[in-house]
C-alpha cells in the first residue's frame, strides 16, 4: 500500500529554557515514475505551552516572534534570529521531508532543489545546533 502521508512531532525549548514548543511537522508522500516514494513537507504547526490556572496547555501559534527552529532527524532546537546574519525570524528550517524553510506568518513552504540528486546521497541528515568555543 503506497503512504499517503507522515506526520512527526517535536518537543522544543527555546533557547533561554523559558518557552516550550509542540511542533507537528506534516508531510505528503510522493511515488516518482521508478516507484520510489519520496515525501514532500505541506504544513508544520506550531503549539506554544501555556500556564493556566487550570494547569498547562498548548495553545496554537503562528508568531514564534524572533526565534527560528530546525527539524530534522537529530532533536529539534531554536535559536534567535538576530544572532545568526541571514536567519528569518518566525520560520522552522527542516532537513528530512525535502529540505527547505517554512513560513509561519504565511504558512509558506520554500523547498530548496539540489541538482543531481545530492541529496539522495545525505548520509546523516541532520542540522547542528550551535555551540560556544
Amino acid at each position: 500500500m503506497f503512504p499517503s502521508s507522515a506526520r512527526t512531532d517535536y518537543l522544543v525549548e527555546s533557547p533561554s529554557g523559558d518557552e516550550r514548543f509542540l511542533v507537528k511537522w506534516y508531510a505528503k508522500g510522493c511515488l516518482d515514475s521508478s516507484k520510489k516514494v519520496s515525501y514532500e513537507t505541506q504544513r508544520i504547526m506550531v503549539f506554544r505551552e501555556e500556564e493556566t490556572l487550570e494547569g498547562r496547555f498548548m495553545c496554537y501559534t503562528d508568531d514564534i516572534g524572533d526565534l527560528c527552529m530546525f527539524m530534522s532527524k537529530a532533536e529539534a532546537f531554536c535559536v534567535p534570529a538576530s544572532s545568526f546574519p541571514g536567519l528569518k525570524p518566525n520560520s522552522i528550517y527542516f532537513l528530512g521531508f525535502g529540505l527547505g524553510t517554512y513560513d509561519l506568518t504565511t504558512r509558506t513552504v520554500s523547498t530548496f532543489h539540489v541538482s543531481g540528486g545530492v541529496l539522495d546521497r545525505v548520509w546523516a541528515p541532520y542540522w547542528f545546533p550551535p555551540s560556544s568555543a
